[in-house]
């Protein structure tokens, strides 16, 4: 099983998913059976991976339970074709990791987002499969940002999503937001379904956030 943490910043704590967070979800599918989990992650900025793990303090749940550590920034890739902002296309690179995987558990925290309104569980799995410096390429503006995202999450969805509301982001998201009580959680076998009652609960119409529509 493949757990896949948002971290879109390495520093900033209200911005990432709590370590609290990944072990419930691990213990719980410890219940189910499943003994070995890889927790992958390509942060933003292609900052390395064990700056996001060392800063939130996720070193030490790999003894405690069986996880390994990839850096999805630097995998094996396959290219996946996107679109500029005037319609034109061109290819990013996909993590070879997230494509094959059998399975894959996305656990995001609810932030307001800069360019997309809201952010949860579909975008942190479509996002950080895409590798190093290709992130930013996704960003083509307002309409072909939501058709990006789209296309990236067809190529591969979460299998399970799991949202830690218990604090959000509200604001100036995805990083440099305020922290809110939200006081929710939610999974899903249908990330979409999870990501649309994620916005409701935020205050927002799942219908007009573009790539969930």
């Amino acid at each position: 099983v493949v757990l896949k943490p948002n971290f879109v910043s390495t520093t900033v704590q209200a911005a990432a998913t709590r370590r609290d967070a990944v072990e419930a979800v691990i213990e719980f599918l410890e219940g189910l059976g499943i003994e070995k989990f890889v927790l992958a992650e390509g942060p933003a900025g292609s900052r390395p991976l064990e700056e996001a793990l060392r800063n939130f303090g996720y070193y030490g749940i790999e003894r405690e339970h069986s996880v390994v550590f990839v850096d999805l920034n630097r995998t094996e890739y396959v290219p996946v074709r996107i679109y500029d902002r005037l319609g034109r296309p061109f290819t990013v690179r996909f993590s070879k990791v997230i494509l094959e995987s059998e399975f894959v558990v996305s656990i995001a925290l609810p932030k307001t987002h800069d360019t997309v309104v809201v952010t949860g569980a579909v975008k942190n799995l479509a996002m950080g499969a895409v590798q190093g410096e290709d992130k930013p390429r996704v960003h083509q503006g307002y309409e072909m940002i939501n058709v990006n995202l789209a296309i990236l999450a067809s190529v591969r969805a979460p299998d399970l999503a799991v949202i830690d509301g218990y604090e959000g982001m509200e604001g100036a998201g995805p990083v440099s937001g305020e922290i809110v009580k939200s006081m929710f959680a939610l999974s899903s076998l249908d990330p979409v379904a999870a990501d649309s009652e994620m916005a409701r609960l935020m205050g927002f119409n799942p219908s007009e956030i573009g790539y969930l529509w």
